[in-house]
């Protein structure tokens, strides 16, 4: 196998590792993206939660207030942690949805250079093929 034909099976060969890659990081990023879609929508309920306990002051008694003071607290805690998640998650997500564009971008180069190489090695092809022709042209008009 000639030299160039030898880069161009590379080429391929890599073209296809490279849009395995792409894919795989196309199947994170939509899973990062699919969690903090969850994690938005838990933190955007717990805080609703919230808002709606911490406007009720009823109760009959002050351990009653205490109580209901309490599961305030825990469900403003539970927002918190949930609105920090949500956070992380976006964070992650944005991570992952960098990673898909740049194996995109690794993928695409591959690509340009097995084209490149594939006109390279077409070109040498026709100027082979003209030569031969041309040579040949030659001993016919000798002959």
């Amino acid at each position: 196998m000639k030299p160039d034909q030898r880069r161009l099976t590379r080429l391929k060969r890599l073209e296809r590792i490279r849009d395995v890659a792409r894919l795989e990081a196309l199947e994170k990023a939509s899973r990062a993206e699919q969690q903090f879609a969850r994690q938005a929508e838990l933190a955007r309920r717990s805080e609703q939660l919230s808002s709606a306990f911490a406007q009720r002051w009823e109760a009959e008694s002050g351990a009653d207030l205490r109580d209901l003071r309490a599961f305030h607290a825990g469900l403003q805690g539970l927002s918190d942690t949930m609105s920090r998640e949500s956070l992380q998650a976006q964070q992650a997500a944005d991570i992952h949805r960098l990673g898909a564009v740049t194996a995109e971008r690794r993928r695409d180069l591959v690509t340009d250079q097995r084209r490149d190489a594939e006109r390279g090695l077409q070109k040498s092809k026709t100027a082979n093929q003209l030569a031969g022709q041309a040579l040949l042209a030659r001993s016919l008009n000798r002959g």
